[in-house]
């Protein structure tokens, strides 16, 4: 099988307007990594969540714009407004009982995009791509949420995903899947469960500090994560650009 290369981007948090927040321009940081992205070799790029800076934004096309002629996948956070983000990308297939759900192949990988928007995951929708793409592929799923606690003091107790602990238990029990890709914490980390482990993305905005309580902001570095699959073998790399 082919070797995968996926770049992430995460919590870009963009605006129809060009905004600074926390003393950072928001596009501006968002194109550096996206600049920085385009200087290495991908298959495939994934925005995994929170283009929009809040839910009554609506950056969509501008983002479509500065990814012309890049392959590449969006699922929406619960920052996104999610009818615009369907409208925006066509995802009118894709969306049904509130949320946006889809597959793609690449490379001889299944990839499995999961809308997580509502700060829930819909685990039924979850196995409806699995029974889809039922011919023992590999698969990887994408979500803007981590599906599980991460150690991450002030995400986990002030924004966690509402069924965590189904999820968890879910994707325990699920062996066609063995890493989850996801962003929301702000961070980059790893987490190493039973029998899956899942990898977070940085934010183009900011970073923040895992061991807090309280929100802080560590860096406002835009960060990036490059994600290699050879068969059974990933390994990520997290690029911060100062």
């Amino acid at each position: 099988m082919k070797k995968l290369v996926i770049a992430q981007l995460s919590d870009i948090h963009v605006s129809e307007k060009d905004k600074i927040m926390n003393e950072v321009n928001l596009r501006d940081n968002y194109l550096q990594a996206l600049n920085e992205v385009k200087k290495h070799y991908f298959d495939i790029l994934v925005i995994s969540g929170d283009i929009a800076l809040d839910v009554d934004d609506n950056p969509y096309e501008w983002v479509k714009r500065t990814l012309k002629g890049v392959n590449y996948a969006v699922i929406p956070g619960n920052h996104d407004d999610i009818s615009k983000f369907v409208k925006a990308f066509s995802f009118e297939k894709y969306y049904k009982n509130g949320s946006v759900f889809f597959s793609k192949k690449v490379n001889g990988y299944t990839l499995v995009f999961c809308d997580t928007s509502s700060e829930y995951l819909d685990l039924d929708r979850l196995q409806e791509e699995l029974n889809t793409n039922n011919d023992g592929s590999n698969v990887l799923v994408f979500m803007h949420h981590p599906p599980s606690l991460a150690n991450c003091k002030y995400m986990d107790s002030k924004y966690p995903l509402s069924n965590h602990l189904d999820t968890t238990s879910f994707l325990n029990q699920n062996e066609r899947i063995n890493h989850v890709f996801c962003g929301h914490y702000h961070t980059a980390h790893f987490v190493q469960k039973e029998n899956f482990c899942f990898h977070i993305a940085p934010s183009t905005w900011f970073q923040i500090g895992k061991k807090p309580t309280t929100f802080n902001i560590k860096h406002t570095n835009p960060g990036w994560t490059l994600i290699e699959v050879d068969g059974d073998k990933v390994t990520t790399e997290t690029h911060f650009i100062k």
